[in-house]
């Protein structure tokens, strides 16, 4: 059952026909393949892993090529993953919560009318390093 259910996935991601249509406008040979995956995962909105195991599904690439192609690729992406890109907190804090609402509640907070245990709560901030950070992001200063 999950055989088939790869199989429906694979075709509705990657049909057949568009790949070979796709396929007519690249030469694919042995050092292609790499260039042509990537340009062909782009193209189909899917990941270059998924558009190797099709190539090889639809018989473009042998099985040693597209598992060394594979294993690279993954090898890769974890590579990506471990070089800590994960974003900006405080960055993304500031654009979730809006200038106005960090603004208004540094405000309310210096002028005594807020605690600062309701800023950090309603801002979901830790601490006062953490407000004031967001708030630089944000571009409000005391």
């Amino acid at each position: 059952m999950e055989r088939w259910c790869n199989q429906v996935a694979a075709e509705l991601l990657v049909p057949v026909s568009a790949l070979h249509t796709a396929l007519r406008s690249e030469r694919l040979d042995e050092a292609s393949v790499p260039t042509a995956a990537r340009k062909l995962a782009h193209t189909f909105r899917v990941s270059t892993v998924v558009m190797l195991l099709r190539l090889l599904e639809c018989g473009h690439v042998d099985r040693a090529r597209a598992s060394d192609l594979v294993g690279a690729e993954v090898k890769a992406a974890r590579q990506r993953r471990s070089a800590g890109s994960g974003g900006h907190f405080y960055r993304t804090q500031a654009r979730r919560n809006g200038r106005r609402l960090v603004q208004a509640m540094a405000v309310s907070t210096w002028e005594g009318h807020a605690t600062c245990t309701d800023a950090f709560r309603l801002l979901r901030v830790k601490g006062t390093r953490g407000f004031r950070e967001l708030c630089r992001e944000a571009g409000v200063s005391p």
